[in-house]
């Protein structure tokens, strides 16, 4: 699913907050990937990468997924990968899905609502069009979307 499409189409009126549920080791390879990519304001590049590439995640250097990326600095982007931080918001991540009933990716939380699974671009857009006029006029733009990935 390219969600791309509706973070383009509601860039708006929903913010998108991404929160990382690894459910294996490539996954969470990729995962602190993206965290540490996000603490150089690429996270949602990074993201894109990882989803357009995923058949080369483990064979091909993370380096390379950070320059494609559009990160400058690989060389604080690898120290991340090694250091305990990212680790450490990966695991928060997982705990607050553990804590909401989250049983897999992808998740998305759409007010108070989930949506699990890969449901297809057009059941999310229907998610996220009854979501919105749930809300005041003046209140919509506040909304987010989670999605545990």
């Amino acid at each position: 699913m390219d969600i791309r499409i509706l973070r383009d189409e509601y860039k708006e009126s929903v913010a998108w907050v991404y929160r990382s549920v690894p459910l294996h080791s490539a996954s969470r390879a990729a995962a602190l990937a993206a965290e540490c990519a996000g603490r150089q304001g690429a996270f949602v590049a990074m993201h894109d990468r990882l989803f357009a590439g995923s058949d080369s995640i483990g064979i091909r250097a993370w380096s390379s997924y950070a320059a494609e990326s559009g990160i400058q600095d690989t060389a604080t982007f690898v120290r991340c990968l090694q250091g305990a931080s990212a680790d450490s918001a990966i695991l928060r991540d997982s705990l607050a899905a553990a804590a909401l009933g989250i049983r897999g990716t992808p998740t998305f939380l759409i007010n108070e609502r989930q949506l699990a699974g890969n449901k297809g671009i057009a059941a999310l857009r229907d998610a996220v069009r009854r979501a919105l006029p749930e809300q005041p006029w003046y209140t919509r733009v506040a909304r987010k979307i989670v999605s545990f990935r």
